[in-house]
């Protein structure tokens, strides 16, 4: 089993909680909300007050393996690949996209 929570508070306000369970291989193999045959899964948040308009650029960008939602100044992202490398690269080229900038070097690749 895979659990995981994360909160993203200010001043110690919770704005966002994720909690994230996965159980059973069954479950996340054939279920099209699973994993099937990924090994490697990232979430990326974003809040600010404009982000909502960035979703739909966003989407035209994002892999096949990804989904995007966004909600009340509240952008989620996820993503998921059988090879991490390739999922380091495209959670590399959304982060790129959501800065609008290059990334730090330890990105760059």
């Amino acid at each position: 089993d895979l659990l995981d929570r994360r909160i993203v508070t200010r001043a110690g306000v919770p704005l966002f909680v994720d909690p994230l369970r996965l159980a059973g291989s069954d479950v996340m193999s054939r279920m099209p909300a699973g994993l099937r045959a990924a090994t490697a899964l990232a979430t990326i948040v974003a809040m600010a007050p404009d982000v909502e308009d960035k979703l739909a650029p966003l989407r035209r960008i994002l892999p096949e393996t990804a989904v995007a939602s966004a909600w009340h100044g509240k952008l989620v992202v996820r993503a998921m690949s059988p090879d991490p490398y390739r999922l380091r690269r495209d959670v590399a080229a959304i982060l790129k996209h959501l800065r609008g900038a290059d990334l730090p070097r330890v990105w760059q690749y």
